[in-house]
């Protein structure tokens, strides 16, 4: 009787090309918004040699719960042995940054609102992130050309 080790042969997809950083999008409102549908367009386009990849995602994601790191690995897993999900994981789940996009105006008669708005979705995203060391950057869209008034 022969064994058919066929399986063994197939190379997993994610080590067979070059991985590319996940940047998770957050509250881009593509369907609603012509501006925030451009800044989508541009940043989607297939860019062959790329470095990033770039996902829409919902400022609620819920992103893959980090487990809790053990003192020795010893005993657990022989050196140099990833889990069948780990690249998946952390190439197509777990984002390098998160770009949080938020429309304030300088102006805007509800100004200190929309910034408490902003401090709150910027913390539900830490809190989502549990503990991952992901960066979280945030951009300002403006609708009027307007400066901080003194």
């Amino acid at each position: 009787k022969t064994l058919n080790m066929a399986w063994a042969c197939v190379m997993p997809e994610e080590l067979s090309v070059v991985p590319r950083g996940l940047v998770c999008l957050a509250n881009l409102h593509t369907r609603h918004h012509p501006v925030h549908r451009s800044i989508w367009e541009l940043l989607d386009k297939e860019r062959p040699n790329a470095p990033l990849r770039y996902r829409l995602v919902d400022i609620d994601e819920q992103y893959p719960h980090s487990k809790a790191k053990r003192a020795t690995y010893e005993w657990y897993v022989p050196k140099g042995i990833l889990k069948t999900n780990w690249m998946h994981k952390h190439l197509h789940l777990v984002p390098s940054l998160i770009v949080i996009f938020f429309e304030l105006d300088w102006n805007d008669p509800l100004f200190k609102d929309k910034q408490n708005d902003l401090k709150n979705k910027i913390d539900m995203v830490r809190t989502n992130l549990d503990g991952r060391t992901a960066t979280i950057s945030v951009v300002l869209l403006q609708n009027k050309n307007s400066f901080p008034t003194v």
